[in-house]
């Protein structure tokens, strides 16, 4: 397709837009002046004329500083819209810094307090933990009775008793007979003196003598002279009516120990269980337990109980015990317990066989044998006991396990226990308490196991501080304090020192007890020991002999 014709190839119209283009008068132009387009010919604008013609023009346009000028600084007044802020930091302001102040001031201190409120917690917690034992709980005067959060109501005063006696509360005095009025013989009937017929009455003279009688006075005198003189009242024992309480470790002489032990002596023996000597005398067995009347089926096994003639499993189930001449029957009494047995069967089973039947055996309620070595004990003449766990003063460092005693535990569980260790096995006189230091020194928490003692009829060995058994009223089974650990420092000369000892407090009191536990050592110290009694007076018996009562 060809193209048109272009129309600007015309001469006539070309001709015709330049006549009109000179009819267009010229336009006017303003020039500023000089100075100030010196610099920059670019800078020049057009005429206001052309820029009012000018639809893309602009009112006012930027007016362009020479790059060479120094700009510097406003003076501080042209900042007085920000308060007066230094030049050189124009985006800061006073009330912007105290801001940002304040607010640091207020993390620093909300820092300390956590910090504080952190270390005191961390601490409690820690004391908690690791803190020294349990303060004693608060003790008062009256029964004791404790609820379900441990918690003591009303518990008696912290005494204890003689070691080796029964203790009972004695009656209350006499009543007194009723004041009678007293009778003025001169106002009873027929005895008005007329002072017509005694005229010496008027006077105030006495009445004379009759001839060949003395004077009133004298009569008096003589008649007090041959008065015999009445015995004084003793003055009013002001704790009658009170048991008599005495602290079983006062007044006792000085334990003196050796510094440490010796050397044997040369071609000297190391004790062992095999190398003790045998019983010359096959010992006689005791009587077969349980007695029908001391004894009843529960759920945690055969339970001791009270008989109905008023026999008690402590009692029934002892060792016949009678002082042999040339010894009186008030000779001293010691005795030792041989404890913890049951766990190991070596030493349990030379303790039946080449101890004395007069020696009493406590064996370990954890034994998994314990019935079986009860029965072998008793055929072989022994009494035998169970030893009760009590919660330490290092508890739980030394636990003393799944049956143990504890002071965080409520009553009711605490005389569960009692009842579970009391069925394990029968034939038994009574409880050796063993560890003990924090739960034996608390009356508030020995009492109901003392007083559930005195129902089940069984005996108790102290091992504990003196001050745990309290008051001893309502206690009616015998209650014994354990005078000393023998195998406290387990060394010859240590074992030999603590038996003396036990001689020197049978002589001073009547009675002494002492407990051990099974070793080599302990046996072999023992039978030497025992074997110089009689020359010192003083017999050896087992601890149901130490009471005081006489066992059946």
């Amino acid at each position: 397709m060809a193209a048109g014709p272009d129309p600007f190839d015309d001469p006539q119209l070309l001709a015709l837009i330049a006549s009109e283009l000179e009819a267009l008068p010229p336009p006017e132009v303003s020039v500023p002046p000089a100075d100030d387009f010196a610099s920059d010919p670019l800078s020049q604008s057009p005429p206001s004329s052309a820029r009012a013609a000018d639809p893309f023009s602009v009112s006012e346009e930027p007016v362009l500083r020479a790059t060479t000028e120094d700009p510097g600084y406003p003076a501080e007044d042209d900042f007085s819209a920000l308060g007066g802020v230094s030049p050189e930091d124009p985006f800061a302001t006073d009330e912007a810094d105290e801001i940002y102040r304040n607010r640091r001031r207020r993390r620093t201190v909300m820092g300390l307090i956590s910090t504080a409120a952190l270390v005191l917690v961390l601490g409690a917690g820690l004391f908690w933990l690791f803190g020294s034992s349990e303060p004693e709980p608060w003790v008062a005067e009256g029964l004791t009775v404790l609820n379900e959060k441990g918690v003591p109501i009303a518990v008696p005063p912290a005494e204890a008793v003689v070691s080796g006696t029964r203790v009972t509360m004695a009656m209350p005095p006499p009543p007194k007979p009723p004041l009678q009025a007293k009778t003025d013989p001169a106002s009873a009937l027929g005895t008005e003196k007329s002072t017509a017929r005694r005229p010496w009455l008027q006077s105030g003279q006495d009445a004379p003598a009759a001839p060949g009688e003395a004077a009133p006075a004298e009569a008096a005198v003589a008649a007090q002279a041959e008065k015999p003189t009445e015995p004084t009242a003793p003055p009013a024992d002001p704790n009658a009516g009170k048991p008599k309480v005495v602290d079983p470790m006062a007044a006792l002489p000085m334990l003196v120990d050796p510094l440490g032990p010796t050397l044997r002596a040369a071609g000297g023996k190391t004790p062992s269980y095999a190398g003790l000597p045998d019983l010359k005398v096959p010992p006689a067995p005791l009587k077969e337990a349980p007695d029908p009347d001391l004894a009843k089926r529960s759920p945690l096994g055969i339970l001791p109980i009270l008989g109905r003639d008023g026999r008690a499993s402590w009692q029934a189930y002892a060792h016949p015990f009678k002082v042999q001449p040339p010894l009186p029957a008030s000779a001293p009494k010691v005795s030792v317990i041989v404890g913890g047995l049951g766990m190991n069967p070596d030493a349990t089973d030379t303790a039946i066989r080449k101890l004395p039947p007069e020696v009493t055996l406590a064996f370990s309620p954890y034994s998994p044998r314990l019935d079986e070595f009860v029965k072998k004990a008793r055929a072989n003449g022994h009494e035998v006991m169970l030893e009760l766990p009590l919660e330490p003063e290092n508890f739980p460092s030394q636990d003393p396990g799944p049956l143990g005693l504890l002071t965080i535990l409520p009553q009711i569980d605490n005389l569960t226990r009692l009842e579970t260790i009391l069925g394990k096995t029968t034939g038994y006189v009574g409880l050796l308490g063993r560890m003990g230091g924090k739960f034996g020194a608390s009356p508030v928490h020995m009492r109901p196991v003392l007083e559930a003692m005195t129902k089940y009829g069984v005996m108790y060995v102290h091992t504990a501080s003196p001050k745990g058994l309290g008051d001893m009223r309502g206690i009616a089974v015998p209650v014994v304090q354990n005078i000393v650990m023998v195998d406290d420092r387990p060394f010859r000369d240590a074992f030999d020192a603590r038996l003396s000892y036990l001689v020197t407090v049978a002589k001073q009191r009547g009675t002494a007890v002492g407990v051990t536990n099974p070793s080599p050592m302990a046996y072999d110290r023992l039978l030497a020991w025992m074997a110089t009694l009689q020359a010192q007076g003083v017999v050896f018996a087992p601890v149901s002999a130490t009471t005081g009562i006489p066992a059946g």
